[in-house]
């Protein structure tokens, strides 16, 4: 059976604690249903209910893909919503009037239309007539099938969900709609016993998304002779959501589920010989029956040997860099030594150095080397990026040209008319264009 699901987050698939009274409760009432055992149903109440908190809580399951095989060489895509509190016998969600849609129920291939599992809540209807009901004494499959053949287990099929909490749920292949469930059909109701269910909702609970190829004769019967292993080939999964209902988790500050996981944590873990496995992490959705995985050695010994290299590498780099600076000093120490007019030039250009070095710092005030600096900005971060720092005062040097008289001619630097010829600033490095006249002696200031 191949089968691909969503359940609500309280619950873990395969961990019968975790969704006792919860599976697949999607029910906001006080009342009987909610507190107490009905002698319809297997449940014994819900365990987080309107009586006993704030909202009723539950773990609803929504089934995009299951298929089996009732009928010999006849398999059947079987779409569907289990959910609880069970209806009390003689009553039905296909007798509440547009609750339910089969587009396809007269496509030649397809044949949609309402599930024949005759469950345990079946009933006569008329004293003539069995009117089965899909579910068993935990659950109501709300359920449609569809006829599938040789190419839906060939060939990539596209199968879709179109989730509206407490609305509708629709079932799509292909992008063409097969089944529609709305909230119609969960009207609650009274059979002739007197028996009563309250109106149940299309589940509003956070889902995680389960996939899995189970196969239980509870649900189809097993082919002795099918080949195993087996395997399904999906292409991708894709979650949309409309941009003004974006939610991620499934511990949201409408549906909390953290702090209740972590109250009932013997609910999620499972505990087996050398090895525990705890499920109740709400970013890590479904069971992962995987012990922690550690750091393969190989792995730690590859990393460590590639982090060396590097280490090794860099410092062979500053080391070359180091002895080559070291044997150029040498070098000109002994020159020095041996030239006293290569010893005069040296001095004449180290006094040419200080002196650039003073006017820098007279000019900039503060101003480190430029290895000070490199280390505080991979320390702290970039100055700029910090603080403002106000224009340091220095020995700027301009240059006025004079003015000649004014004219009609276009000059190409500024491309108007009656514009004089360009200032000159800072000794013809960069050009500044005025538009006025200049006031001013003519003359480095």
């Amino acid at each position: 059976m191949e089968r691909f699901f969503t359940l609500g987050n309280l619950g873990r698939a395969g961990y019968l604690r975790s969704t006792g009274g919860v599976w697949p409760f999607s029910y906001d009432i006080c009342d009987d249903n909610a507190l107490h055992k009905q002698n319809w149903t297997d449940h014994y109440g819900q365990r987080i209910n309107r009586c006993n908190s704030t909202r009723g809580r539950g773990a609803p399951e929504i089934d995009l893909l299951e298929v089996g095989v009732w009928e010999s060489s006849k398999p059947e895509l079987s779409t569907s919503l289990q959910i609880a509190p069970v209806l009390p016998k003689g009553l039905h969600w296909l007798n509440n009037a547009g609750g339910v849609y089969y587009p396809t129920y007269a496509d030649p291939t397809l044949y949609s239309g309402p599930n024949g599992w005759a469950g345990v809540n079946s009933y006569m209807q008329n004293a003539t007539m069995l009117r089965p009901r899909p579910g068993s004494a935990l659950a109501d499959a709300m359920s449609a099938t569809h006829k599938l053949n040789a190419s839906h287990f060939s060939d990539y099929y596209v199968y879709g969900l179109d989730w509206a909490p407490n609305k509708y749920i629709r079932w799509y292949l292909n992008d063409r709609l097969i089944y529609e469930l709305n909230a119609l059909a969960l009207k609650g109701g009274t059979n002739d016993a007197n028996q009563t269910v309250g109106d149940r909702l299309i589940p509003v609970e956070p889902q995680y998304i389960n996939i899995n190829l189970a196969m239980s004769n509870s649900f189809a019967p097993i082919n002795p002779d099918i080949p195993l292993p087996s395997s399904m080939l999906i292409d991708y999964v894709r979650v949309y959501q409309s941009r003004n209902e974006i939610n991620v988790g499934c511990d949201t500050e409408e549906f909390p589920s953290q702090a209740y996981i972590d109250a009932h944590v013997s609910d999620y873990k499972i505990t087996l010989d050398g090895f525990e496995d705890f499920v109740g992490n709400s970013h890590v959705m479904g069971p992962t029956m995987q012990a922690p995985s550690s750091p393969h050695p190989i792995a730690m010994i590859a990393g460590l040997a590639v982090g060396l290299s590097i280490i090794l590498i860099v410092a062979a780099v500053f080391g070359f860099w180091f002895w080559r600076r070291w044997k150029k000093t040498r070098g000109q120490t002994a020159l020095e030594a041996r030239d006293p007019e290569a010893a005069a030039a040296a001095a004449a250009r180290r006094r040419q150095e200080e002196e650039a070095l003073r006017w820098e710092e007279e000019a900039m005030p503060g101003r480190r080397r430029w290895w000070v600096r490199l280390a505080v900005t991979f320390w702290r971060g970039a100055p700029a990026a910090r603080t403002r720092h106000a224009l340091a005062a220095g020995p700027i040097r301009i240059q006025v040209a004079p003015l000649p008289a004014p004219t009609t001619s276009v000059y190409p630097a500024s491309g108007r008319k009656g514009v004089p010829p360009p200032a000159v600033f800072g000794g013809g490095a960069r050009q500044g264009f005025v538009e006025g006249p200049l006031k001013g002696a003519s003359k480095p200031v």
